[in-house]
């Protein structure tokens, strides 16, 4: 048993006995208010409740440019984590259309261990980010299209929640993944999230369950300050700036491709101008080194 277990089978068995109260704490200090993290969501799972089939969903290119605007807006596809261009982005999720109508009807509540295994292979297997650490991008796009069943796992709260520590999301992943699973399975099963479903960010069971994760580390302290206060009112598009940190610069990029698709670019010339940019920002953010003929 790891050092850790007795800490989140505490953690877990808190959150359950006072969840109205920790979902509480998150209606009241909600702390995604970025543009477009709640407005993408929001839509994103209405049209995947309208879509009577994955194949359906999937065909629908509302649904698909919805969730790439949610996950771009939810983190994946900016700083570390790279999405790929929407012609494979579409592809790739078509390859796992059987198998993710297959999954469509479960629930994490009546999850068995061979859903898990499943869903964990969808995990391993979906390639529509370029990066190795791929649990958090996977289980935010697996949420979006599985909302009864997959809940979004994110390093700052499920983390915290748990205990992990950030280079174990690269090292540990199917660990992290297996310790989450049986904690959310629990708790669907004893907290009922589903009496919660409803307005704003209740928008699923499992949005529910990350939801109440979310009020429990603000509440106890297990997140910076930095993290859950609301963000300094952003200027005016184009305005000049005394300074810029990355994040802004990642942001205003993320609006930059907004602004460029509504003025009717088309995807290669978006990408190409939204690309270039990205590789920059990596590299200010030490995650990028160039090679070439130089490099040692």
């Amino acid at each position: 048993m790891s050092s850790r277990e007795p800490m989140r089978r505490r953690r877990v068995q808190a959150l359950i006995a006072d969840f109205p109260g920790y979902l509480g704490v998150f209606r009241e200090r909600t702390p995604f208010t970025r543009r477009g993290q709640f407005e993408h969501h929001r839509e994103t799972i209405r049209l995947r409740r309208l879509a009577v089939s994955v194949a359906e969903l999937l065909a629908n290119d509302a649904f698909v440019d919805s969730l790439r605007s949610t996950l771009r807006a939810w983190g994946i596809g900016v700083r570390a984590s790279h999405l790929v261009g929407r012609p494979l982005f579409d592809v790739e999720l078509q390859r796992w259309v059987v198998e993710l109508e297959t999954l469509s009807d479960e629930r994490i509540a009546d999850a068995t261990d061979d859903t898990r295994r499943r869903v964990w292979a969808l995990v391993q297997s979906i390639d529509i980010t370029e990066n190795q650490a791929r649990l958090v991008a996977l289980t935010k796009t697996l949420h979006h299209l599985l909302p009864d069943l997959v809940v979004p796992i994110d390093r700052a709260y499920t983390g915290a929640f748990f205990g992990w520590h950030v280079p174990e999301f690269q090292t540990s992943q199917r660990a992290i993944f297996d310790s989450c699973w049986e904690a959310f399975v629990e708790i669907a099963r004893q907290a009922h999230p589903e009496e919660w479903v409803g307005e704003g960010w209740f928008t699923s069971t499992t949005k529910v369950i990350d939801n109440a994760i979310v009020g429990f580390c603000i509440a106890e302290g297990l997140v910076g300050r930095d993290e859950i206060d609301e963000p300094k009112e952003r200027p005016a598009t184009n305005a000049r700036r005394v300074a810029w940190t990355v994040e802004d610069l990642e942001n205003d990029l993320e609006e930059f491709g907004e602004v460029l698709r509504a003025a009717g670019l088309r995807d290669n010339t978006i990408s190409t101008y939204v690309g270039r940019a990205e590789t920059f920002l990596r590299w200010l953010a030490g995650d990028y080194e160039p090679r070439g003929p130089n490099s040692a």
